[in-house]
């Protein structure tokens, strides 16, 4: 079994082929390395691609109209991602930036819509899928609106440090890279970062972050 055959057989749409369908939805794939900074693709531009990230992360980016980066969502080894261009060949409403090289497979839609559109049961996973994204999306809108910076950024925290009984973790992201996923100013992220330090929440140096006070984080995030 190759790698690409197993990768495939572990997403819920491919789930619903047979192995015909699936080998011929390997024939059909285009496999690319990817470079970290690099873009696969830009807000506006039309790519009617289905995207599959075999190793390495993909970043949704989006941009507001004065530049100031607006939100990202991640896209790491194992997801699969079908553009709004793939269904519509309409624009795309965000770019898809690489933040960490690896390997994808790329379809497109010319070449994997119809194995598609004969199998019921394909389309409503597909349905699933897209139901799902909204939900993130709902809910990433909400915490912009509704939770304050403090707030999402300890939510963040507590994201980075899981469920480790390790209290230290490495500081994987730039201010800059930390504003984009709460949906902030890397001069805010800084000043609140300054303010769990001083209040004994997190200790914070150049290269790690540790944990002092997760009740209080949590409490913060809203989870308490």
């Amino acid at each position: 079994m190759t790698e690409l055959h197993s990768l495939l057989s572990c997403l819920p749409i491919f789930q619903n082929f047979n192995e015909v369908e699936i080998n011929e939805t390997m024939d059909k794939a285009v496999c690319r390395n990817i470079e970290k900074g690099e873009y696969l693709a830009h807000y506006g531009e039309v790519w009617p691609y289905m995207l599959v990230i075999d190793t390495g992360v993909v970043n949704v980016v989006k941009l507001s109209s004065e530049g100031r980066n607006l939100g990202a969502v991640s896209l790491v080894s194992g997801e699969i991602f079908l553009t709004p261009s793939f269904f519509d060949e309409g624009p795309l409403p965000a770019s898809l930036e690489v933040k960490e090289s690896g390997r994808v497979y790329l379809w497109h839609r010319d070449a994997i819509l119809p194995l598609f559109q004969k199998n019921c049961d394909v389309l409503w996973a597909i349905c699933l899928l897209l139901a799902r994204r909204i939900r993130q999306a709902s809910e990433y809108v909400e915490e912009l609106a509704f939770q304050p910076v403090h707030g999402r950024l300890a939510r963040l925290l507590l994201e980075k440090f899981g469920e480790a009984e390790d209290t230290q973790v490495a500081r994987e992201f730039t201010l800059d890279e930390m504003g984009t996923m709460i949906g902030t100013t890397p001069v805010m992220v800084c000043k609140m970062l300054s303010r769990f330090a001083t209040e004994g929440l997190v200790k914070v140096s150049r290269t790690q972050f540790e944990l002092l006070d997760k009740v209080e984080l949590e409490k913060m995030a809203g989870k308490k």
